[in-house]
């Protein structure tokens, strides 16, 4: 009997500390995100420099909640026409709120785009994405929401 409430104890403890979500969480909704921008990457006519880089729309998070951001996609997008295409984008990044959550490069030596889950306060969370090359890009991410409980 001793041995059975031991084996007990010990799986309920892997179980409980394996979880990928701390304590005091509750699951609020799935939150789904995509969005389309043009990165403009020309020199004004005053001859300044380009940003290249777009402010996509802020990412918002409730007071009392967090959010979970557990994957994230950048994509070059394409559209003449009926004819839409999406691909590879080359330099790309994003950062929100200051976080940076993507990056890649197409050559050999740079491709750090798995740096998830990344955890969110509440808060209005800049969102920005970066393409030295300009054109359309695609930015979409999945995560979770929830709910702070005391």
């Amino acid at each position: 009997m001793n041995k059975a409430f031991l084996i007990i104890t010990l799986f309920s403890s892997i179980i409980i500390y394996s979880q990928d979500t701390p304590g005091n969480l509750q699951f609020n909704r799935v939150v789904n995100f995509s969005e389309i921008i043009t990165v403009f990457n020309s020199s004004n006519s005053l001859g300044s420099q380009p940003n290249r880089y777009a402010i996509l729309t802020p990412v918002s998070i409730a007071d009392g909640k967090v959010l979970k951001i557990t994957s994230l996609s950048v994509s070059s997008y394409y559209e003449a026409g009926n004819i839409k295409q999406i691909g590879e984008c080359g330099e790309c990044a994003v950062s929100i709120g200051g976080v940076t959550a993507y990056t890649h490069r197409n050559t050999s030596y740079t491709t750090n785009n798995k740096i998830f889950p990344l955890w969110f306060n509440s808060g209005e969370k800049e969102f920005l994405v970066f393409n030295p090359d300009g054109g359309k890009v695609i930015v979409s991410f999945t995560g979770i929401e929830f709910n702070i409980v005391n």
